[in-house]
């Protein structure tokens, strides 16, 4: 089996943002709590470093807390290795849920760390949205006596 060596395609800003809309809005309706897509949300192209070599287009979007990746397949294929995506985050530590683009089905959750950050991503033949979030340590504070 021959390796593909082409580079996925950069998706524009609008597109990126129509296709994660669509998703956060499916979830919206089946009570999914997830943040809207703020009005204040920009391209974010220095989020993504690496994907798996079946992705074809791809699109990162953030609003300075929450990021969200769109991920489509290369057209005809059926089956496709899981793969890896690098991402460079803000946070040294993640959420990652990732969703069936059409549908809203959760395909994976997972936490991640590192610096990059390394997740995994597996092909499912269908185009995918990914939902990046820090994860926030929260301490009771315990007040120490004399």
């Amino acid at each position: 089996m021959r390796k593909d060596t082409r580079l996925p395609i950069l998706l524009p800003f609008d597109e990126t943002a129509s296709h994660v809309q669509r998703v956060v809005d499916i979830l919206h309706r089946r009570g999914v709590e997830l943040p809207a897509l703020p009005a204040a949300v920009s391209a974010d192209d220095a989020l993504v470093e690496r994907l798996p070599s079946w992705v074809a287009r791809y699109g990162a979007v953030s609003d300075g807390h929450n990021a969200w990746v769109y991920c489509a397949p290369r057209s005809g294929r059926k089956s496709g290795r899981p793969g890896q995506i690098v991402l460079c985050t803000r946070s040294d530590r993640c959420f990652i849920d990732i969703f069936d683009a059409a549908s809203g089905d959760c395909i994976a959750r997972e936490s991640a760390g590192g610096t990059p950050l390394v997740a995994g991503l597996a092909f499912t033949g269908k185009p995918l949205v990914l939902w990046i979030r820090p994860i926030t340590a929260h301490f009771n504070v315990i007040p120490v006596g004399n």
